[in-house]
C-alpha cells in the first residue's frame, strides 16, 4: 500500500504486517478522521493501519468466518460504520439476513 505525499511530491510505501497465511491484501477503507486504513487480509482477517505510526492491529477477528458468496469465490466486502466499527458482507442467497457480533480491539 502506498500513500501520496502532496507536500513532498512523491509516494510512501506504508509497512504493513507480515501475515503468514495471507496471500493478498484489499479493500482498503479509510477511517472517518483519516488516520488508518483498514484492510482486508486473504485469511479474512480486518486489520487496521496507523498511518503516521505505520502500525497495523487486528480490528476484527473474522478469519473463522467465510464471507465468499457461494457463487462468486472472489466477492467479499467491508466497510466502516460513521464510528469506525466493521461492516461485512456475507452473501449466502437472498432470503437470509444474519446479524454477528465481533469483538473490536
Amino acid at each position: 500500500m502506498f500513500l501520496y505525499d502532496f507536500e513532498h511530491a512523491r509516494w510512501k510505501q506504508l509497512p504493513l504486517p507480515t501475515l503468514p497465511k495471507s496471500r493478498f491484501i484489499g479493500c482498503p477503507s479509510w477511517s472517518h478522521d483519516s488516520l488508518y486504513v483498514f484492510f482486508l487480509s486473504s485469511e479474512g482477517n480486518i486489520y487496521r493501519l496507523a498511518i503516521f505510526g505505520g502500525q497495523a492491529e487486528l480490528a476484527a477477528n473474522a478469519g473463522g468466518i467465510s464471507f465468499r458468496a457461494p457463487a462468486l469465490e472472489v466477492m467479499r466486502w467491508f466497510g466502516l460504520t460513521p464510528d469506525d466499527h466493521v461492516l461485512v458482507m456475507i452473501d449466502r442467497g437472498y432470503q437470509e439476513i444474519y446479524a454477528l457480533d465481533l469483538d473490536y480491539r
